[in-house]
């Protein structure tokens, strides 16, 4: 039972990054010399980015406009 279940959690885990992945609408993003290594989104509008230099981004409307994080 914990070789199905681990087996399971493997293939959701390898489907999400390689649908995540596949998503071409942010390919010509600006970033203005900054590298983004993680975005992630807790809903529909908001979420957050971490930079290269470990800077915290946030949106509110959802990813059309990012700002620094001030409590970072």
């Amino acid at each position: 039972m914990r070789i199905i279940l681990k087996m399971y959690v493997i293939v959701i885990f390898v489907s999400c990054l390689t649908f995540a992945q596949q998503s071409d609408y942010w390919k010509n993003a600006p970033t203005n010399g900054i590298k983004i290594y993680s975005i992630c989104f807790t809903d529909q509008q908001n979420g957050f980015a971490i930079s290269s230099d470990s800077t915290k981004f946030i949106t509110n409307d959802a990813g059309n406009n990012w700002v620094v994080d001030p409590d970072s």
